[in-house]
């Protein structure tokens, strides 16, 4: 596929979910969904039968979710105001929230569970979902 053709399809996934309403109640919903989309359509599975691809990199998005998913329990405990500035920005703003995700499951990290899926995305999908996060 042609770079600019990828970097536009890209595009098209990011502006489909940033259309979304995101509220601290959606985020993990969105992001999931996101997440899920971006490696049906961009990524491939990253194992011993799958090595990682030339021009590729690691996606491995779990850690992040583990992480929201305790920011929004933090949230239904004492709000948005209990929360750090942030905190409140990735449960309020798309940019922040996809940011924040891409951040995080591009770097390297152990395993938060055994037989945790790792998966890989090309180096172009990844430079151009930071840009528009930006």
């Amino acid at each position: 596929m042609e770079l600019l053709e990828l970097n536009r399809q890209v595009r098209d996934l990011y502006r489909a979910y940033e259309k979304k309403h995101l509220h601290p109640e959606s985020a993990l919903q969105i992001v999931g969904d996101f997440v899920l989309d971006l490696i049906n359509e961009f990524g491939d599975k990253l194992d011993q039968s799958t090595p990682l691809n030339a021009d590729w990199q690691v996606f491995a998005p779990f850690e992040f979710m583990l992480e929201l998913n305790s920011t929004l329990k933090k949230y239904k405990d004492a709000g948005l105001h209990g929360l750090s500035a942030g905190e409140q920005a990735m449960l309020t703003k798309f940019n922040v929230l996809i940011n924040s995700a891409v951040h995080a499951a591009l770097k390297s990290h152990p395993d938060s569970f055994p037989g945790e899926e790792h998966f890989q995305i090309p180096h172009a999908v990844a430079r151009e979902l930071l840009v528009l996060s930006e």
